[in-house]
């Protein structure tokens, strides 16, 4: 389930860079099948691990963006009475501001800014991805994680049936992002 969603989506061969927390980077992603083809993974791909993107766009030139394919989402408003316990991020703002300060341009939705639709317009045009905010299991779908975002959610199942073809970084920064769990 974890790899699934994204293995049609990486080519064969590639370097496959794993950015998580301790429980993530400790997973062994080399021994997991790939459901396709029954063979293990690190038969069809490498694997590295890194503790922060910053590792990795510090040492792979190939991770360079051209100006304005940068997306970089932070805090976004959402409905409290509909997420009792959760608050505002001001922390993810700082984020995706230091975030977007490592590129040249870099299209910034924060606040009511970060819709849905912003995002998904925005997406299509991105070479990174970088979304600093709550990442909660979804009301409507059970077991159906979901990013916050201003007047709405994007699903999981949402984010795999996008066109994601020049997508080259994607970075979830949100408390449930790596566990599934709410925050």
């Amino acid at each position: 389930a974890l790899w699934r969603p994204v293995e049609e989506r990486i080519p064969e061969d590639a370097t496959v860079t794993i950015v998580g927390d301790a429980a993530i980077r400790g997973l062994p992603f080399g021994a997991l099948v790939d459901s396709r083809t029954g063979r293990f993974l690190i038969q069809r791909n490498a694997f590295a691990v890194a503790r922060s993107v910053r590792d990795v766009v510090g040492r792979s030139e190939s991770i360079i963006a051209p100006d304005g394919t940068v997306l970089v989402v932070g805090d976004p408003e959402f409905d409290t009475a509909r997420h009792p316990g959760l608050e505002r991020l001001s922390s993810a703002e700082d984020e995706a501001l230091a975030v977007a300060s490592m590129y040249g341009k870099a299209r910034v939705l924060l606040a009511g800014e970060a819709t849905v639709q912003a995002l998904r317009e925005g997406v299509g045009k991105a070479a990174i991805i970088h979304y600093a905010g709550h990442a909660v299991d979804s009301l409507e779908v059970r077991g159906e994680s979901s990013l916050l975002l201003a007047g709405g959610f994007l699903t999981a199942s949402e984010v795999a049936r996008m066109r994601l073809d020049g997508v080259r970084l994607a970075v979830l920064a949100g408390c449930g992002t790596s566990a599934g769990g709410a925050g």
